[in-house]
């Protein structure tokens, strides 16, 4: 869990002052790793791709599974590139809401969830 310690100094009108410490726990990058629950790949720039924040070339064991509305799988990666555009055999997949399984490493635990491609 992080942890980041803050103090904070608070100044009075008549210049009498206190301290505060405070401390925050789990704050930073708490939700760094989530799957975003849309995707709009309609080549404007912007959320083309599902990104998933936390990953980077040192994650090699993740894996992304996606499934449509009827648990045909559509899409599969491992490792996970953030490169899916909401394809299936590189033509578009119809808008609309589909189900993942997602892992950031082998030994990680799975995070399941939607999201919804919308063009």
């Amino acid at each position: 869990m992080n942890k980041i310690h803050l103090k904070l100094l608070i100044c009075f009108i008549f210049s009498l002052s206190t301290d505060l410490l405070l401390k925050a726990q789990g704050v930073v990058g708490s939700d760094s790793c989530k799957v975003p629950t849309i995707i709009t790949p309609n080549d404007d720039g912007s959320n083309d791709e599902l990104r998933i924040p936390c990953l980077t070339d040192d994650n090699p064991d993740s894996e992304l599974f996606i499934m449509n509305e009827w648990g045909d799988r559509v899409f599969f990666a491992s490792p996970y590139r953030n490169n899916w555009r909401g394809t299936y055999k590189d033509q578009p997949l119809p808008d609309g809401t589909y189900f993942y399984i997602f892992k950031k490493t082998k030994n990680a635990q799975a995070q399941t969830g939607y999201t919804t491609i919308f063009r």
